[in-house]
């Protein structure tokens, strides 16, 4: 298996005024990329900086490596990193999780990692909207005490919706998390959901918006 690099970038950036809601907007372009292909070079899956994702998924073979920065209120900032690999046809397994993490009251270093899988159940066609499942496991490997993880094991499934509306891409999207209890006993049920769209602007360039909210009801989050 031959390694390519398309020789494309990204730049990603998200900003979180407030927990409680984000009105999210991106400015993106293909991201920096290794690909591992069997026979030709694709171009990899562009997952924009959103809370959300839309219905593309890698294409078969490929290897993918996405990263970010993320800045938030009180000197919180992060630097996710995520590999996507493409499995099967419509099918990507991904790891990922924040390689570098800036708290509340400056405790930093590497946030939990995460594990997931998509798949891709129905193809965009002319009447009808693309469909994506997905599911997480996150796994407690970063420090509570910090305030740099949750300490517990969490999961979660979700379900994305994509649709044309002349050049631009709507996408709906529904996360249901289930979050592990901080005493250790049974499990926190969580919502988030997000409406997103998505315009190219020429060549590589595009611009993504969204609105997004999410509730945990056990926990007062909001």
């Amino acid at each position: 298996m031959p390694y390519a690099w398309p020789g494309r970038y990204a730049a990603s950036m998200r900003f979180l005024p407030r927990f409680q809601k984000a009105l999210i907007v991106g400015l993106t372009l293909l991201p920096s990329s290794c690909i591992l292909t069997r026979e030709d070079v694709q171009g990899p899956v562009v997952q924009r900086p959103t809370f959300s994702s839309n219905t593309a998924t890698e294409a078969e073979g490929n290897l993918s490596m996405e990263f970010g920065a993320e800045l938030g209120p009180s000197s919180r900032s992060s630097v996710p990193l995520a590999f996507r690999w493409g499995v099967a046809q419509g099918t990507e397994f991904v790891v990922g999780g924040d390689v570098y993490k800036r708290n509340l009251g400056g405790p930093s270093g590497m946030g939990d990692l995460l594990l997931g899988a998509r798949h891709r159940v129905r193809e965009m066609g002319d009447d009808s909207s693309a469909i994506t499942f997905g599911w997480y496991t996150s796994l407690p490997t970063a420090s509570k005490s910090r305030g740099l993880g949750s300490g517990e094991l969490d999961f979660g499934v979700s379900l994305a919706r994509d649709h044309m509306r002349g050049t631009s891409t709507i996408t709906q999207y529904y996360q249901l998390d289930l979050l592990g209890e901080p005493d250790g006993q049974g499990l926190n049920m969580g919502h988030l959901a997000a409406i997103a769209m998505s315009r190219p602007m020429g060549g590589d360039l595009g611009v993504v918006g969204e609105f997004s909210g999410g509730l945990v009801p056990e926990r007062n989050y909001t």
